[in-house]
């Protein structure tokens, strides 16, 4: 969650004057290029469904100039998604080799997740491969305190994986300080802090025991047997550890 007053993002109104219709239902007639997007809460992040005639990678191309945005996220077949912002594009692929999973970060044009370094220091240490891939627990281990933690992970599988029932064909993160939502809610209060975004303060949070030792960091799907009912062997105390989405 960020701590700062935050701003409203007209994400509509910049995309009207793009030549994009907002309707409510998608087997309406035909039209203009037609976005929906749920406006519920106040909070770091927008999910854009695409009507069939409405291209992906163009509205996440409209989206670039988009005041508060940081950057737009969008399948690309079935093993990538592309992260288009102010900083530049590039692509986040996956790959299944057996039981693991390894990813890669190709910079298209620009740096928009800041991952550079990284990515430089992975393969001075051998940890990429021939194609630029490394393993997700290689990734994970150089960023879980990244400005975007586990970004490789997190921002694939926010288009990929059915987290919510209808995942979005495009989705938002705002810079910290901006946020979209209702419109009537937005009138009748300040945002004094919101979370949402895929930066760090929207997507970590402690985790804490007191009778095991926790990892240093752990996703917050990988949590769940950590909160379960000691074993005998484990009712020492131990520190709290970071959670990583």
């Amino acid at each position: 969650m960020n701590l700062e007053e935050n701003r409203r993002v007209h994400l509509q109104t910049h995309l009207r004057g793009c030549g994009y219709e907002f309707v409510k239902d998608m087997r309406r007639p035909r039209g203009k290029r037609r976005v929906s997007t749920p406006a519920f809460g106040l909070c770091g992040y927008a999910a854009l469904y695409c009507g069939d005639e409405t291209d992906r990678a163009e509205l996440a191309d409209a989206l670039c100039q988009l005041g508060g945005l940081d950057f737009s996220v969008y399948r690309e077949g079935d093993g990538a998604a592309v992260v288009a912002g102010a900083r530049g594009r590039a692509c986040i692929r996956r790959a299944l080799r057996g039981d693991s999973t390894f990813y890669a970060y190709e910079q298209r044009d620009g740096d928009p997740l800041g991952l550079s370094e990284a990515v430089r220091a992975m393969r001075g240490e051998g940890l990429l491969d021939e194609s630029g891939f490394a393993a997700d627990s290689a990734w994970l281990a150089r960023t879980w305190r990244h400005d975007y933690p586990d970004a490789l992970s997190n921002i694939y599988e926010s288009v990929h994986a059915p987290r919510v029932r209808h995942t979005a064909d495009v989705l938002v993160s705002m810079r910290d300080g901006h946020y979209f939502g209702s419109t009537p809610f937005s009138r009748y209060t300040r945002i004094l802090a919101t979370h949402g975004n895929a930066l760090r303060p929207s997507s970590t949070a402690f985790l804490m025991s007191t009778h095991r030792t926790l990892p240093q960091y752990v996703r917050s799907t990988e949590a769940r047997p950590l909160l379960r009912g000691p074993r005998a062997d484990e009712m020492v105390s131990g520190p709290h550890g970071f959670a990583s989405r």
